[in-house]
């Protein structure tokens, strides 16, 4: 018998998880540096030398939902031509473990990061950390893409950038979770702000 998930259930199962995760305040992702309407951005004029600009030499990319859509082992021909196009040492960064060397073969990625050979995966701080020992870069010379907040974005007081980009259309709980992850950003956001007012006032 096949167990769907209704709205409902799903809703109530990823602010479950934004809960675990608020209740960890040292794996809560940080606000992004950059966001962008789609990955596509990135290739827009001007884009590319602003972030140059700004101390980065490397783009280490989410797959699922970033790149193409989940669980895809061939991106389309406009993502290959972007990541050409792109003046940036280039790393994939995801948390499946299915063989993605003929992908990164394709985009010419300088590596491949994944919770392989007991390996953390995102949202886990030392995954960012692999990122930069593999990409061969400091971690502040890096940004990481990526279409989800509490997963893709570098978390709280580590020198890596994040750049957060709209995913690939998903199914009804993937926007409800999106409209989870803005609810709590919001409010970790207001939160923040309170706290700063209330430090500057003392």
């Amino acid at each position: 018998m096949m167990i769907v998930e209704t709205w409902r259930d799903a809703e109530r199962r990823h602010r479950q998880n934004l809960a675990r995760l608020a209740a960890r305040p040292c794996q809560l992702p940080r606000r992004p540096d950059y966001v962008m309407g789609s990955v596509f951005d990135l290739g827009e004029p001007g884009i590319a030398g602003m972030l140059r600009a700004h101390g980065i030499r490397g783009l280490a990319f989410d797959v699922d939902k970033t790149l193409g859509p989940h669980d895809c082992n061939v991106l389309d021909e406009p993502v290959l031509q972007l990541l050409a196009s792109l003046p940036f040492v280039i790393g994939l960064a995801t948390n499946s473990a299915r063989d993605l060397s003929a992908m990164a073969a394709s985009v010419g990625a300088a590596s491949v990061t994944q919770p392989v050979d007991g390996r953390r995966g995102k949202p886990n701080p030392l995954y960012f950390a692999y990122i930069a020992a593999d990409m061969g870069l400091p971690p502040e010379q890096i940004a990481m893409v990526g279409d989800k907040l509490w997963f893709d974005m570098p978390p709280v007081g580590y020198p890596m950038k994040g750049i957060l980009v709209k995913p690939i259309a998903g199914p009804p709980s993937e926007r409800l979770y999106r409209l989870g992850e803005r609810s709590a950003l919001w409010r970790l956001s207001a939160r923040a702000a309170l706290g700063s007012v209330l430090r500057r006032s003392k």
